[in-house]
């Protein structure tokens, strides 16, 4: 926490050239700033990330926004920078796009005013530096020289800072070189640190985010026994999460996946583009992914489905509350040759018992080729093996399927090339058997009842 006191050029009309400012950092790399120029107020906000740490040298990115809310707006702008330091020598550069040139009155060294001059302030290009003087370690003192320019006016000045375990005393005082003030600015900051949150030398980026790589890759097979078709599907998954807060991941998807689909019935399945002996297909896709068990899981995909279908899906799931969370899954796709656009829409309940041995799923809406339908999943755990029955019900055609699965799956401890990443496998096989519940002899078109993209109770994030 910071209060301050400077004086500088802010109010020329009635000679109060001062402000108070309080300052707090409530989140890491943060700072809030308001200031009371009597009767003007304002906020300035800054964000900052270090990219590079050391005793030696370090590298921050950073942007802000200053004088927002304020009456009379003189220094509006929004910016970004980027400051290095090696050794006592710190420098930054960055540019600023400020507020639209004013027509204000301006105070002159002979106390006349120049009234009606544009008076434009944090706009392109700004750039300032500090040299630390040494001293020696037994004083609490620290001494540094200031220099900056703001695009408008060019300073010089110091700074000394009396120094404690918890607390800091600042004076600053700076000459603007190239202006018409008739007086030097000057500042006085006192700094509290409190008890919980004095801490070492920030850590770059990658050591305050640890990130998971998982690589999935996976195999299922279906067997259609009235149906009339095989599938036999392979797969990589690559995610990439981090965890930038304690209790939220986000991450990166990708996969990709072909398959094969082998015709079983002599008479030829309904769908036409299945009626030759076998068909590949493959897909693949990128996605984004950001939650928490408190807040639910937000996944964001595109890419190819089924070869050439290209469009966007949307995965939601509410946070559990005894094991029952709701989904949603949205998707839409086209298809060079196709009269319409597909799309799905199926929100779902999802549940797994409190030691996750036992798990359903029920879901119903618009699945593939825009037909309306329902599902039902229960299943259970056995350790890295599960079983699952699932019944599927078009709506539209009254057409049913069922299906059973056998599925085996694990994931590895894993290793830690460096000590912010591990790199994680999870394999995955599953076999299933599909056969229709219907009509004796009824042809069934058994893509009626498959999502083009499962519902978001597959989605796999690390504990």
């Amino acid at each position: 926490m910071e209060l301050a006191w400077n004086r500088h050029f802010n109010r020329p009309n009635d000679g109060a050239p001062y402000n108070v400012l309080i300052a707090g950092s409530p989140l890491p790399w943060t700072e809030f700033v308001a200031r009371d120029a009597s009767p003007d107020l304002s906020l300035n906000a800054k964000l900052g990330i270090p990219l590079v740490q050391t005793k030696l040298y370090d590298l921050t990115v950073g942007a802000g926004i200053q004088d927002l809310l304020g009456g009379a707006r003189l220094y509006h702008a929004d910016y970004g920078l980027i400051t290095a330091r090696f050794g006592p020598v710190e420098a930054s550069v960055g540019w600023g796009d400020g507020t639209d040139p004013m027509l204000i009155t301006i105070p002159c060294a002979k106390g006349t005013c120049l009234t009606g001059a544009t008076y434009p302030r944090l706009q392109g290009w700004f750039q300032g530096g500090s040299l630390g003087i040494p001293l020696p370690d037994r004083w609490p003192l620290q001494a540094s020289l200031l220099e900056d320019m703001d695009g408008n006016t060019w300073r010089l000045g110091g700074r000394l800072v009396l120094s404690s375990s918890q607390a800091d005393l600042e004076f600053m005082v700076a000459n603007p070189v190239d202006s018409l003030q008739s007086f030097p600015e000057m500042q006085w900051t006192a700094h509290y640190r409190f008890a919980d949150s004095v801490a070492p030398t920030p850590k770059p980026v990658w050591d305050l985010t640890p990130m998971v790589l998982q690589l999935g890759p996976w195999a299922q097979t279906f067997v259609g026994t009235e149906v009339g078709n095989f599938d036999a599907q392979v797969a990589v998954d690559a995610e990439l999460y981090a965890f930038p807060f304690a209790h939220f991941v986000a991450g990166t998807r990708l996969r990709s996946r072909v398959w094969q689909t082998s015709n079983l019935e002599e008479k030829g399945p309904l769908h036409s583009q299945l009626q030759n002996p076998r068909v590949w297909w493959e897909s693949s896709d990128a996605g984004f992914v950001w939650g928490s068990s408190q807040t639910g899981i937000l996944l964001v995909q595109g890419g190819w489905i089924g070869g050439d279908n290209l469009g966007p899906s949307l995965n939601l799931q509410t946070p559990d509350w005894n094991g029952l969370h709701a989904a949603f899954f949205g998707g839409w796709w086209y298809s060079p040759g196709w009269e319409t656009t597909r799309t799905s829409l199926i929100p779902g309940l999802c549940w797994s018992s409190p030691k996750r041995t036992w798990f359903g799923q029920l879901d119903a809406g618009r699945f593939w080729n825009q037909d309306q339908s329902v599902r039902l999943r229960i299943g259970k755990r056995w350790g890295a093996l599960s079983t699952s029955v699932a019944v599927f019900e078009a709506l539209d055609t009254k057409e049913t399927l069922a299906e059973g699965r056998l599925t085996w799956s694990f994931s590895t401890d894993g290793f830690k090339p460096f000590e912010a990443l591990t790199i994680r496998l999870v394999p995955e096989w599953s076999h299933g058997l599909r056969t229709k519940v219907a009509e004796a002899g009824k042809n069934m078109n058994y893509l009626r009842l498959v999502p083009a993209v499962e519902p978001p109770v597959l989605i796999r994030i690390p504990n």
